[in-house]
């Protein structure tokens, strides 16, 4: 599907800033973790929404919809 270019954004760079961080640097799987579970918490305080709300009002969890079409691939190892 196409993903929405200000959630992936968002994933990206949380996904870098876990793999980068000089103090304590994830594996990849770990960041790519992190990162998705930040917008599945926080991505509608950063004012994603989504197309339809939730039943009975906003949406406290950014749905999957946002952040579930990525995935490693490769020789992460």
């Amino acid at each position: 599907w196409k993903v929405d270019d200000r959630a992936t954004q968002f994933l990206m760079g949380d996904f870098y800033r876990g793999l980068w961080d000089r103090d304590r640097p994830l594996p990849r799987a770990a960041a790519l973790q992190r990162a998705q579970l930040s917008l599945l918490r926080e991505g509608a305080k950063r004012g994603l929404k989504p197309a339809t709300p939730a039943i009975g009002g906003e949406a406290r969890r950014l749905p999957p919809y946002f952040w579930a079409g990525f995935v490693l691939s490769g020789d992460w190892r």
